[in-house]
């Protein structure tokens, strides 16, 4: 035994099957009376109207056998499927297809078989009107006329169901259409060709103030002239099918109050793709562009704010493009980069607070910020291309987007480079003279100090010297402190132009001045050739009105940093006394700290 093979539209054929809806109904009395008639006819014991299935015959209705379905695998219905002709087999032992067939070797013992196949929807073979005998017999062809003649009333039946079923859906989807149009926000109206209203849904009703009672036959004219006007300009495209999307200003309704609306305007057709009229729907925008201008407005006083701000603004959106640049940040860093976030970061000159070191894409605070970081008050330095160099305070974080998606980021920017000179400036004066630049009394003490250190881990011999111009205040009480004042920055350039880079000079107050010498691999001749180079100074250069000359005298404390710096100040102090006394001296070299 063989069973027969799916036809090639076998999804088809089992979707047309389904649509009727007749699987696993009830017994119909309409069936039944039809193969009744033809078991009689057929004087045959078995007459089924046969649906094939997926995977079994189901029988809309048996006569003759109590059973409602088959396995497909076994029956002799599904032969018939690639075929609107009858299939008739005389003797079905004799036929190679179904000599061990289940229903022919044993209950109900099939000899004899014919089946008229059933047309469904789409004309798919979905069944048949089938009889079968227990004996072999050669049916006449009367008989086949009349059993065609029976199928054909049964395909009826079928067609009707289709109908049916075909009606239920269509007013199943017509009530949901209807109720969609009643609860639609949206307005929506049908017109004829002649713009003679049939539809008005309520939220037509409450965007025109006209009642749908109010507007039936009526033409759209008389609710709203604009309306009607901007749809005869549409008869064109819509007669060509078109689905139009256009615009409607300044629509008054009542006479004061202005709409703006969004019209979709498709072509109404008939069950023969026929025009009819017209389905318009429309969206009332009047808020949402009330809205849209409000944020524009909104969005433009804070682009005015922010442009006028003494601070730089700039924002990136979720891809890392520039989407904001006020003209105080473009003051700062140079013109906006528009393109991705790689790219400007690479584009602005940005170091880090000391100057020295460029800061890579990553460490860029808005680019941080645009990785989800919160950035605070991070001190950096730009030196963008024509413009000065400035030092800025930035603080920059994400903005917008849900809990785990930011929008983009936003950085502001503070010049700082005033405050910052100024507290260079100061820290600067704490620890330097105003009158000659050179380091105070606070500030030589900590290099004097450091100096020390420095002599005790190396062993080597430092000097300190202390000098002090002998006869200046002759000089304050004849010529004035200004006289005064000038002689010590031309005698501070000239003990700093005497010395080496590496060695400090400082002035401690008055016309006292020190200088800090390390190194010394001969120390007093070292000393010897220092003092001679500071004391072969062209000493007119220091003279003054009057015919006063000055020079100075030097005290020299030697050590290898096994004093204090108060003590090393306090030989050296004591040496310059000992050089002013002494015959002849100027200078005086103490090495008890040796």
């Amino acid at each position: 035994m063989s069973a027969a093979r799916p036809p090639n539209n076998e999804a088809k054929r089992l979707a047309a099957l389904k649509s009727l809806q007749l699987l696993g109904t009830p017994a119909e009395r309409r069936f039944d009376r039809l193969t009744r008639t033809a078991a009689h006819v057929l004087d045959a014991p078995i007459a089924l109207v046969s649906l094939v299935d997926e995977d079994r015959l189901w029988f809309k209705s048996h006569y003759g056998i109590d059973v409602c379905e088959a396995p497909r695998d076994f029956s002799f219905c599904s032969h018939t499927l690639d075929s609107t002709q009858p299939l008739i087999i005389p003797d079905v032992a004799e036929d190679p297809r179904f000599v061990n067939n289940i229903f022919v070797k044993g209950s109900p013992g099939v000899r004899f078989y014919i089946g008229i196949p059933l047309r469904g929807p789409e004309e798919h073979i979905v069944g048949t009107l089938c009889v079968i005998d227990t004996k072999p017999r050669q049916p006449e062809a009367s008989e086949i006329e009349v059993l065609q003649d029976l199928a054909e009333v049964v395909e009826n039946e079928l067609q009707h169901l289709e109908l049916q079923s075909m009606s239920t859906q269509l007013e199943s989807s017509n009530q949901k259409l209807a109720a969609i149009i009643l609860a639609s926000p949206l307005a929506i109206i049908t017109c004829d060709m002649e713009q003679r209203i049939d539809v008005w849904n309520p939220s037509a009703a409450a965007l025109f103030g006209v009642r749908a009672n109010q507007v039936a036959n009526q033409k759209l004219e008389a609710v709203s002239l604009s309306l009607s006007q901007k749809l005869s300009q549409l008869t064109r495209p819509l007669s060509e099918g078109e689905i139009v999307r256009d615009e409607l200003f300044d629509v008054k309704l009542d006479g004061e109050n202005v709409k703006n609306l969004d019209l979709s305007i498709a072509p109404l057709l008939n069950a023969s793709n026929k025009q009819i009229g017209f389905t318009i729907v429309i969206v009332d925008v009047t808020e949402r562009e009330q809205l849209l201008i409000k944020k524009e407005q909104e969005h433009k006083l804070l682009e005015a704010v922010l442009n006028n701000v003494d601070a730089g603004v700039a924002a990136c959106d979720e891809s890392g493009a520039l989407t904001f640049f006020n003209r105080t940040a473009q003051e700062y860093v140079g013109e906006p980069v528009t393109s991705g976030a790689e790219e400007w970061a690479e584009h602005y000159q940005v170091f880090d607070a000391t100057g020295e070191r460029l800061l890579s894409t990553e460490e860029l605070p808005l680019f941080r910020a645009w990785m989800g970081e919160t950035v605070k008050d991070v001190e950096l330095i730009v030196r963008p291309k024509d413009k000065p160099e400035r030092t800025l305070v930035a603080n920059a974080s994400a903005y917008g987007g849900g809990s785990s998606k930011h929008a983009g980021a936003v950085v502001v920017l503070h010049d700082i480079t005033t405050r910052k000179r100024l507290e260079q400036r100061l820290k600067h004066q704490a620890k330097h003279d105003s009158l000659t630049e050179l380091p105070n009394r606070a500030a030589f003490m900590e290099i004097l100090k450091g100096s020390i250190s420095r002599a005790k881990r190396s062993g080597q011999v430092s000097a300190l010297l202390f000098l002090d111009l002998d006869g200046f205040k002759a000089v304050n009480d004849t010529h004035g402190h200004h006289a005064g004042d000038e002689f010590l920055k031309i005698f501070a350039e000239h003990l700093r132009e005497s010395v080496r880079e590496s060695d400090t000079v400082a002035r401690l107050a008055g016309d006292e001045f020190v200088i800090i010498v390390e190194q010394l691999k001969h120390a007093k001749a070292d000393c010897r050739v220092i003092t001679e180079k500071l004391l072969s100074l062209n000493t007119s250069e220091f003279s003054v009105e009057g015919g006063l000359t000055l020079k100075p005298s030097i005290g020299i404390a030697l050590h290898r940093g096994h004093c204090s710096a108060e003590q090393l100040l306090k030989l050296a102090d004591a040496a310059m006394y000992k050089a002013k006394k002494q015959v002849g001296g100027e200078v005086f070299i103490d090495d008890s700290c040796l």
